[in-house]
């Protein structure tokens, strides 16, 4: 019943305009120029399924893990986005 209750979710997203998660990763990461942007833009278009998305940049201290549920940013972390904090001698340490 719960499997249901999630296709049933994610069908109503996309009627309501939820883009395919993996088509809108190939959109947004070849027409997005910063990682600023990437990141903003990954936060609040609404997809057809929640997602964690674990996004990395070219620079130091671009790395973040987006969690999202359909409509936009989850409540676990401020806008949904957790930094990576590239000075904590622990590496894996989100902020």
């Amino acid at each position: 019943a719960a499997t249901v209750a999630g296709y049933v979710k994610n069908l109503v997203s996309m009627a309501t305009g939820g883009r395919s998660v993996g088509m809108y990763l190939r959109d947004v990461l070849s027409s997005r120029t910063s990682f600023d942007d990437a990141i903003q833009d990954m936060s609040i278009t609404q997809l057809v399924s929640p997602v964690y998305l674990i996004v990395a940049g070219v620079n130091h201290g671009e790395g973040a893990v987006i969690t999202r549920n359909r409509l936009g940013p989850d409540e676990s972390a401020k806008e949904g986005v957790w930094r990576m904090d590239p000075d904590n001698s622990v590496w894996w340490r989100l902020e």
